[in-house]
């Protein structure tokens, strides 16, 4: 959706700049860069509905920065009224692609900027293809802020729709928790992860209501939990673990839970390994 609306909206303007140019005081650079910028608009609009929305972002956005890169050298260097649009530039890139991007093009800009200032020092610089006129200076400052302004739109439209969808997700997040937390209610079913990395573990609400413990009392470590474990039934605990660990990658096992009132509760666990691509396990849920 972005890449739609900063695709037609860099039409609009850039064509209205290019009108302008044309009618008030005919100035061929304007003109050319302009129609540059139209025809990369273009190609992004055509991948873009192809389907290949990233190569489309990416060729606008390369694009874009080229055909400035190329106006200012013709056309002041960084005295050209151009030039500020290269920020224009760095906000499309970070809006369609990523922060990283943005910092790429944001150096591509300073190193290009100080090559212009170093070969108008040495007289590098060809003369500007056309005079810098307070006419010509008003239609580029006009166009950049027009730009950046449609770009600050653009960017925080984006902010606002995400932070949106993140507020219906929490939401949904919840209502499913609470659905969740319901079901094992009823069927008395509790659910734990447990963190074979720093051998933390975390638990459901169910969980409590089962074992009697409260949330002060939650076992931190495998262990701890090992403790309210009959003594009998604490070695074929471990074994079985053991052996999930080892590769079996899942269990089941009946043992009796010494709750903090003296009851005891005959439990029925079942829990299987989470393992990195490594085949590495760091969780084990159940």
């Amino acid at each position: 959706m972005s890449l739609h609306i900063i695709t037609w909206g860099g039409m609009i303007i850039t064509a209205a700049a290019v009108t302008g140019a044309a009618l008030i005081e005919p100035n061929p650079v304007i003109i050319a860069s302009g129609l540059l910028a139209i025809l990369a608009y273009v190609s992004s609009l055509y991948l873009g509905r192809k389907g290949y929305v990233r190569q489309a972002s990416v060729s606008l956005v390369v694009n874009l920065w080229l055909a400035l890169t190329v106006i200012n050298w013709f056309f002041g260097g960084v005295g050209a009224a151009s030039f500020g649009s290269y920020l224009m530039i760095i906000l499309i890139a970070g809006v369609l692609l990523e922060m990283k991007t943005a910092v790429i093009f944001t150096l591509l800009t300073i190193l290009s900027g100080g090559g212009m200032v170093w070969a108008e020092a040495r007289q590098w610089l060809p003369e500007p293809l056309s005079p810098i006129t307070p006419m010509s200076l008003w239609i580029g400052y006009s166009t950049y802020a027009a730009g950046l302004t449609f770009m600050l739109y653009v960017t925080t439209r984006a902010f606002f729709i995400a932070m949106e969808r993140q507020k219906q997700m929490t939401a949904r997040l919840k209502i499913s928790k609470a659905l969740l937390q319901e079901a094992q209610s009823i069927a008395m079913l509790g659910s734990w992860n447990w963190d074979l990395v720093t051998d933390g573990v975390e638990w459901s609400d169910e969980m409590y209501s089962i074992t009697g413990l409260s949330q002060e009392q939650l076992p931190s470590t495998f262990m701890e939990y090992l403790a309210y474990v009959h003594p009998d039934d604490q070695a074929a605990v471990q074994r079985e673990v053991a052996l999930a660990r080892e590769g079996n990658g899942r269990f089941t096992i009946q043992y009796r839970f010494i709750r903090p009132d003296g009851a005891i509760r005959h439990l029925q666990t079942r829990g299987h390994i989470v393992a990195k691509e490594a085949g590495q396990p760091v969780r084990m849920v159940g």
